[in-house]
């Protein structure tokens, strides 16, 4: 294993949720690896922030995320004894949709032949036991016991930390300024420095596509609110809340119960403005809130009180909003993982797998060809 200060063999850019993911698994591996970051994660501005996270089987998205996700909640609960500190809270996740709507159908197919456990409520089942949600006639919800929150800035903070500890090596706040491939070799150069190693993870995010605007990537502005959680008006302890996707004619929509700030966050899942992540609109104005209290109007009334706090955030999407976990056409030694589509957080420790075994050469490509680059013609 070469050491750090000889030459890296791999450099990950960009130390969000899959780049700390994938700087701790290539060092947890043996591997001399080097970790670049234009800020100090983990921070606001990008995709890895907002206190909590929904970690659920029940994808409707595609049926091949649900082992992704199983193998997920299994590294993210061994990092959370290795680092001795709590990253996952189990509350449950109630899938709200048409009987026969995209969310509900697809969270059935996704459970059912992994026989994990959940329950249908009907409208007058969730009533009794969620006094504070109402739902449109037609509608049920998909509970999946399992499921739970993640915190993010924790997870990152993590990652990091154990990342450092088996020998991987930080450069914060050191922007990358260009990068150019040397054949078996990549030049990496920096605000303060050059470097060079046998293998580039770009794990940049909004910003990838500065560094291959060829990529089939877009930006979009979303804003999250918290609301005070009245348990007086709630019927309901905080602690004893589940996170909720809710398919609407609106579109979709999200709450995540967060008991140790007393606050509930809920967001919509899409629908936002394009954007550019250096260039981001981070002003919360009220048009951004009209949609959530229409959504609360209908669907959870007792929360119509004004917003304690909101935030801006990136999606960065692919077209099919699934994820890219690939190397660049002829170039294997440089690893693209990018595009978290707004889902992809929960998936970090496992798809960081993934990344080193291509790193590594254990793969040629993305065991899913959901993932590939390939999938994209013309793209690279």
């Amino acid at each position: 294993m070469n050491r750090l200060d000889d030459r890296p063999e791999c450099i990950v850019v960009g130390l969000g949720i899959m780049g700390s993911a994938c700087l701790h698994e290539l060092a947890k591996r043996g591997h001399a690896v080097l970790g670049l970051d234009q800020l100090s994660p983990p921070h606001p501005l990008g995709s890895s922030h907002g206190h909590s996270r929904i970690i659920r089987a029940s994808y409707f998205e595609h049926p091949s995320y649900v082992p992704l996700v199983i193998r997920a909640l299994e590294l993210w609960r061994g990092i959370e004894l290795e680092a001795q500190t709590s990253l996952f809270r189990r509350t449950g996740c109630l899938s709200i949709g048409p009987e026969d709507g995209l969310l509900c159908m697809g969270a059935r197919r996704a459970l059912a032949p992994h026989s994990l456990p959940f329950e249908e409520l009907d409208a007058e089942k969730v009533l009794i036991r969620y006094p504070f949600l109402r739902l449109p006639q037609g509608h049920q919800a998909l509970l999946e016991p399992l499921a739970g929150v993640l915190h993010p800035e924790r997870c990152v903070q993590a990652l990091l930390a154990l990342a450092r500890r088996k020998g991987a090596s930080l450069r914060l706040n050191e922007r990358v300024l260009r990068w150019k491939s040397l054949g078996r070799h990549f030049k990496v150069a920096t605000e303060r420095g050059t470097y060079l190693a046998e293998r580039l993870l770009l794990c940049v995010g909004p910003w990838m596509k500065k560094f291959l605007p060829e990529l089939p990537l877009a930006c979009e502005r979303q804003v999250m609110f918290w609301f005070e959680w009245d348990a007086s008006r709630m019927e309901r302890a905080l602690e004893q809340v589940p996170a909720l996707i809710a398919e609407t004619n609106e579109g979709f929509f999200y709450g995540i119960p967060e008991p140790e700030r007393g606050l509930y966050k809920v967001a919509r899942h899409h629908g936002g403005a394009s954007c550019e992540p250096d260039r981001l609109e981070r002003e919360v104005k009220e048009e951004d809130l009209r949609p959530i209290a229409q959504f609360l109007d209908r669907y959870m009334p007792a929360l119509r009180a004004r917003p304690k706090e909101a935030r801006a955030c990136i999606y960065t999407n692919t077209p099919d909003q699934h994820f890219i976990v690939d190397h660049l056409p002829r170039q294997e030694n440089l690893i693209i993982i990018s595009a978290c589509s707004g889902h992809g957080f929960k998936f970090a420790p496992a798809i960081a797998e993934e990344a080193a075994d291509l790193a590594e050469g254990k793969i040629k490509g993305p065991r899913q060809q959901l993932f590939s680059l390939s999938r994209f013609a013309g793209a690279a």
